[in-house]
Formats: C-alpha cells, sequence, structure tokens
C-alpha cells in the first residue's frame, strides 16, 4: 500500500461525436461504471487517441515521472482517456448565484477548489467571471435530491477525444445529505468541491486510497502528494498561462461528454 504524505498548503471544423457516459463512484444507477472500470454506453463514428494508462493523452508523459501517483490504479475511470487538460491557464469560472445558493456555500466551495491553486502556486490559475457564456466551468449549488441516490457532486467534462483537450465542465455540488435534510456544513462542502475540481481540472477516475482527497467517497480537504502528482502527470507539470481569458475554448476534433458521479460518506 502506498504511503501517503498530506500537502499542508492553507466548431471549428469537421463532423464532431458527442457520447454522454455516467460514471459511478460506487456503482448504481444508470449509466455507471463499477470499481473494475469498465465503461456504460457506446460512441458514434471512428476515434483513435485516448490513454493506455501509462501516458497522458496528447503529451506523452508517462506515469512514472511524477512518484507517488495513483495514473495505473485509478478506478471508476472511461476506457476511452482518463486524464485529460486544458490548453492553458487561467480556467475561467462562473458560480451559478440563483437558489439554493448562498455566500457562505460560496465561499466554502471557492476554498475548496483553491486547495488546487495552493498545491500548485503560480501554474494551477482559476478567473472568475460574471457570464456564464465566458466561463470554462459552470458550479452550481443544487438540492441533493436531483442528484439523486447518494450523489453529492457530479462534475460534467466535454473534451476532444484524441488529444484529452477539455473545452468545458459543469460541477454540481449538493447542499444538503442524503442522509437527512441536514444542510452540508462549510467543511463537508470544501471536501466535495476540491474533490470535484479534481474532475474538472482531468483526473477522470478515482484514487484506491481512502486517504487521498480523489478517493470516490471523499470528505477529506487536504490534497495528497499522489493527488497533485496525478495531475501533474495529466498535464507532464506544463500548465501553460494565456494572456486573455475572455471566451469559451473551441473544439478542433470530436468530443466526447462525460459524468462523474461522487458519492456521500461519513466524515473521517
Amino acid at each position: 500500500m502506498r504511503k501517503q504524505k498530506q500537502f499542508g498548503w492553507a466548431l471549428g471544423w469537421g463532423v464532431f461525436l458527442v457520447a454522454a457516459v455516467g460514471i459511478g463512484c460506487a456503482g448504481g444507477g444508470a449509466g455507471t461504471l463499477g470499481d473494475n472500470g469498465t465503461t456504460t454506453g457506446t460512441s458514434t463514428g471512428t476515434t483513435s487517441g485516448g490513454t493506455s494508462g501509462d501516458t497522458a493523452g496528447g503529451r506523452g508523459c508517462t506515469a512514472d515521472e511524477f512518484q507517488p501517483n495513483y495514473v495505473r490504479e485509478m478506478r471508476n475511470t472511461t476506457s476511452a482517456i482518463r486524464l485529460r487538460s486544458w490548453d492553458s491557464f487561467p480556467i475561467t469560472i462562473w458560480v451559478d448565484r440563483t437558489a439554493p445558493w448562498s455566500s457562505e456555500r460560496e465561499a466554502a466551495a471557492l476554498q475548496g477548489f483553491s486547495r488546487w491553486e495552493s498545491a500548485l502556486p503560480n501554474q494551477v490559475r482559476f478567473q472568475f467571471v460574471s457570464n456564464p457564456d465566458q466561463a470554462d466551468i459552470r458550479v452550481e449549488f443544487v438540492p441533493q435530491s436531483e442528484l439523486g441516490g447518494r450523489t453529492v457532486g457530479l462534475t460534467s467534462s466535454t473534451f476532444e477525444v484524441v488529444t484529452g483537450r477539455m473545452i468545458d465542465a459543469q460541477i454540481q455540488l449538493a447542499i444538503d445529505s442524503p442522509d437527512s435534510n441536514d444542510s452540508y456544513t462549510a467543511a463537508d462542502l470544501r471536501a466535495t468541491a476540491v474533490h470535484e475540481m479534481g474532475h474538472a481540472l482531468g483526473i477522470a477516475g478515482h484514487s484506491p486510497e481512502i486517504a487521498d482527497v480523489m478517493y470516490f467517497a471523499n470528505r477529506l480537504e487536504e490534497l495528497t502528494l499522489a493527488d497533485v502528482n496525478t495531475l501533474r502527470t495529466a498535464y507532464c507539470d506544463v500548465f501553460s498561462a494565456r494572456s486573455r481569458a475572455d471566451g469559451k475554448r473551441v473544439a478542433l476534433s470530436p468530443t466526447r461528454t462525460e459524468a462523474i458521479r461522487c458519492e456521500h460518506s461519513h466524515r473521517r
């Protein structure tokens, strides 16, 4: 078993393929994946590329370069591409401020998101925008009943099938527990937010280790070295900058949309 270490940092052209696939963090529900990582759902058309688990899509970085990580052991992932990446930073984020949004919930979620910025300073960067049409990632707070089952976080990502290049994403965060009608605490929301942002940044599966934030039923807030190194592998440690972040990213090759559902776990 891998030893864990916690971080203490506070259309373009062409005919497009779009397929929707659901990923269940712990099984259950329609269109889910079990722990063996087999995919349900179909694609139409012919595509190539993706990752074998040893390289990052479109970048040629091997799973051995940044250790420890869980690239090869990743669970609940798809057979297409398990590590994706945005081509440049900052990533723009829009927060839906309609009910059941509250300023307290937004503050907790942003604290969770910022764990990634703190872990990779001057590399992972976010910029918040007021127009959803300018956002790479859209964030929404919803009653847990809308997500169904025991799902408390859902991230839908659209990416280029061949390169793994991210086009856009949506994060939905439950405001209450599936076990009761009690509202989630700030700590609960931070834990869900840091996990879901990991998916939105490009980690398309889950760690097998309960100590990692990207474990399927996370209630932790602090990223481990393995969490960070798995993301570094997705980008080959190259987090390119862009001078302006004022428009949607345009897909240049066939795309695929996948949704990852993550479940409630009692805080450890």
